[in-house]
């Protein structure tokens, strides 16, 4: 692996210049508690999609609060705030098709098709360690639209220095390539996947992705077990249903459906 060069700062211009069809806010700062509470400010919200990143976040945390290691001029982290005319109820399975946006980025930059999985819900992997995540967060909700927000976390160039900080196997788009990539590239094509698959979304719904979903799924025909409100079950992954939840086949054959529990893979 090359020694790593000057870290390339995040611009706005350069973003902008990336997207030129993206008509909402870009908003890029040095510094922040979490790009996803920029937007719990709704005097920040709008009507057409925002974006917030920043150089680095002091507070980031994934799903169940836990915490993301977020330091300074190596990775993205980025928050979309995106109004559906849509309920909340209308939009289960949101965070997978994010993470479907996500692993086409990422292999469009480095060039490398077909190398990563998504780990129910919200989990972006690469030969079993995690490289992005994913938070979804309703900031508004009426009978007409839901405003949500999309937080989206990606280990770019993020070297060995930092493996003690983080809890479990973790790599990085320098990790795999052995380059510096250009996070401005690569939050520009972030942002034009992400309007292209929630344009669909809205359009189609869920099941419009669901062979493309089922090509990432990490957990299908794998031992897996699901923790909720501290209730521990056991089954196989069998895919996700029309709404997006995990389906499991439990040991005497019949399938159960999960929507927010904890999934871990059971390694024999």
């Amino acid at each position: 692996m090359r020694n790593k060069p000057q870290a390339v700062l995040l611009n706005e211009q350069k973003i902008k210049s990336g997207v030129p069809d993206f008509l909402g806010e870009i908003v890029v700062l040095d510094q922040i508690e979490s790009t996803n509470d920029y937007f719990k400010d709704p005097k920040k919200r709008h009507e057409k999609p925002s974006v917030c990143i920043a150089e680095m976040q002091t507070k980031g945390r994934g799903r169940f609060d836990r915490l993301w290691h977020s330091p300074h001029f190596e990775n993205v982290y980025f928050s979309l705030c995106y109004r559906f005319k849509k309920t909340v109820q209308a939009l289960s399975g949101l965070s997978l098709i994010i993470g479907l946006a996500v692993c086409k980025t990422i292999e469009t930059i480095i060039q490398l098709p077909d190398i990563l999985f998504i780990k129910w819900p919200n989990d972006i992997l690469i030969d079993e360690k995690k490289i992005a995540g994913i938070l979804v967060e309703i900031a508004a909700t009426s009978s007409a639209f839901s405003d949500v927000i999309m937080g989206i976390g990606i280990n770019v160039n993020m070297a060995e220095i930092t493996e003690n900080k983080i809890s479990q196997s973790w790599s990085s788009l320098y990790k795999i390539t052995g380059n510096q990539i250009d996070r401005n590239l690569l939050c520009a094509k972030l942002i034009f996947n992400l309007m292209h698959y929630l344009e669909n979304f809205s359009k189609n719904g869920f099941e419009y992705f669901a062979e493309e979903w089922q090509k990432r799924d990490y957990l299908f025909e794998k031992p897996v077990a699901m923790s909720l409100n501290q209730n521990h079950i056991e089954g196989v992954g069998a895919g996700i249903d029309a709404q997006g939840c995990l389906v499991l086949k439990m040991p005497d054959g019949k399938k159960h459906t999960f929507s927010a529990a904890e999934a871990t893979l059971i390694k024999k």
